[in-house]
C-alpha cells in the first residue's frame, strides 16, 4: 500500500467535485483543463514534499549505509564499465523516495501519493517509517555482530502538505468553479 495524503475537501465541495467529475466525462477537453489546473496548484507542494525528504535528518549510527552498499557492489564488478554503473545505480533512500512521491489526480480525487512499486522491495515500508520520529531497525549489511541498528527520522510528508491545505483547497475550488462557469456559458 501506498503512503498518501489525501486532501478532504468539505462535503459541499466533495459533492460538487464528484458531480464536475461526472459531467466532465463527455467533456474531455474540460476535464483535461481541470486536472491541469490542479496539477499546477499542487507542483510547488509536491516539489515542498520532495525537499523535505531529501533534506530530512536522519539519525543513527555512522558507517554509510548506502556508500557501504555502493562500495560493495562496485567491488563486485567484473568490469570497469559494471563497476561504473554500479557506481551510479543507487541513489540512496531519502533521493529514491522522494522521486517516487507524486500527485495523482483523478475523478474521486486529489492524492499526494509515495509509490511504493517504484522503491527496491526491500525499501517499501520505508516511506511511512521515515515520516515517524520513532524510526525503525534494520539489519546492518557485513555486522554479524550487530543484529539490528536503530535509525530516526522526522515528520516529512502530511506536515508540510498540511502547511498548504487551505490554499491548495482553495485553488481547487477556484479551478472547480471557473470549468463549471465554462460549461454553463
Amino acid at each position: 500500500m501506498a503512503t498518501e495524503a489525501e486532501l478532504i475537501l468539505n462535503a459541499e465541495a466533495r459533492r460538487d467535485y464528484r458531480e464536475l467529475a461526472a459531467k466532465l466525462r463527455k467533456r474531455k477537453e474540460h476535464r483535461k483543463t481541470l486536472r491541469k489546473k490542479i496539477a499546477d496548484a499542487g507542483r510547488p507542494i509536491l516539489a515542498e514534499v520532495r525537499t523535505a525528504v531529501q533534506e530530512l535528518r536522519v539519525t543513527g549510527r555512522s558507517g554509510g549505509g548506502a556508500k557501504q552498499r555502493r562500495l560493495h557492489n562496485v567491488a563486485r564488478a567484473r568490469t570497469e564499465r559494471a563497476a561504473q554503473a554500479a557506481a551510479r545505480r543507487h541513489a540512496g533512500l531519502r533521493r529514491t523516495v522522494a522521486s517516487a512521491t507524486n500527485l495523482k489526480v483523478t475523478a474521486k480525487g486529489v492524492k499526494f501519493v509515495v509509490d511504493e512499486n517504484r522503491l527496491p522491495a526491500n525499501q517499501r515500508g520505508l516511506p511511512r517509517a521515515l515520516d515517524l520520529r520513532k524510526g525503525w531497525d534494520h539489519p546492518v549489511f557485513g555486522r554479524a555482530d550487530i543484529p539490528k541498528a536503530h535509525q530516526k527520522g522526522g515528520p516529512w510528508f502530511a506536515s508540510t502538505i498540511a502547511k498548504h491545505e487551505q490554499a491548495f483547497r482553495h485553488a481547487i475550488v477556484e479551478a472547480m468553479d471557473e470549468i463549471k462557469r465554462d460549461i454553463e456559458e
